[in-house]
This record gives structure tokens, sequence and C-alpha cells, in this order.
């Protein structure tokens, strides 16, 4: 294997990191043994600034590469985003109706009109006129939806926001040539 540029990140297909890597698990190393790499990756991954710093953490997580992304988004090398499960609110669903089909006239009394809903609710007790459920009202009135009109559906929990993926093992090389810049 050739030589690697100090700091080089490769991907190896088992659990260990060889001689001369370490494992990308956002360890932190001290500065003074360490004093080359420190130099390349500083405080961009973490560590206390004066005697240690952090390997990058890839656990978990998708390499990016930095700059502006085809999103428009600027990302910068360290930077961390995502999440790997998500609660969707209101907010985060675009604008949407879900139309109701009704039938008005005679066809509404039907118990299962064709292809709709019925218009109207049937006489109960102490109402002497069927009121229409799914237009607007006459104006000043008030009109009393029945107790099925609607439902609520899913639940407040998240759910897997996860790419598919197959794990394998992110070294950085802690020996290696110092990379000269172009």
């Amino acid at each position: 294997m050739v030589d690697p540029f100090l700091g080089e990140v490769r991907i190896f297909p088992w659990s260990w990191a060889p001689t001369g890597w370490a494992l990308c698990n956002g360890a932190s190393l001290p500065v003074q043994q360490n004093a080359a790499l420190n130099a390349l990756l500083g405080q961009t991954f973490g560590g206390n600034g004066s005697t240690t710093f952090n390997l990058p953490d890839l656990r978990g997580r998708t390499p990016l590469h930095l700059g502006v992304g085809q999103d428009g988004f600027a990302y910068q090398i360290g930077q961390t985003g995502g999440a790997e499960a998500v609660t969707l609110s209101v907010s985060n669903m675009p604008a949407h109706n879900h139309a109701v089909n009704a039938l008005g006239g005679t066809k509404a009394n039907a118990s299962t009109p064709k292809s709709a809903l019925p218009a109207t609710v049937g006489l109960g007790t102490g109402m002497t006129t069927s009121i229409n459920i799914y237009a607007p009202p006459t104006s000043g009135s008030a009109v009393a939806l029945a107790n099925d009109t609607f439902s609520t559906e899913g639940s407040s929990s998240p759910h897997n926001n996860v790419q598919p993926f197959l794990v394998m093992n992110f070294c950085i090389a802690t020996l290696g040539l110092f990379p000269p810049r172009q």
C-alpha cells in the first residue's frame, strides 16, 4: 500500500484500524503526540483547544463534500446535520386539502350514494329539517357536523429517516506524508 497522506480518510471492509490509522469515531488525541495531524485538523472536529483535538466521527453519518450543494446550502468542513428520525407536524406539510364529494337533492337521502357522501344528516330527535353538513351554512347559522365526519390518523411518533446503507469502517491516517498544498 502506498504511504497515505496524513489525515487521509479511507474506507476498510474490516472492523479494526490498521497500524498508522485510527477509527473515525470522534476519539480525542493529545496534541503533543500528534502535532502534525493536529496542524491539519485543529479543532474542526472538537477538542479542548490546547492539549487535545478530536478525530472526525463518522459513526451513523454520511460524508458530504464541502462547498455549495445543488440544494443551494453551503457545507463547511466539520459541519454536522440531519436526523435519524423525524416527527412530522402540520408545518412540515405542504398546503393541501381533502375534497369531499357530496350529493344534494333527492340523491342525498340515499344510504350509500355512488362515489359520494350523503350531503344531509337525517332528522334527529327535536329536529324539524335536515342539516346540510358539507356546504357553507346560511349566514348567521351554525352547522353541527356528525361525530364521525372527521377522524385523526397517524400518531406523533417519529418515523425512520435513514437512507439505505452498507456499514464499512472509516479510518484516518495518523502516520503518513504531510499533504502539500497545490
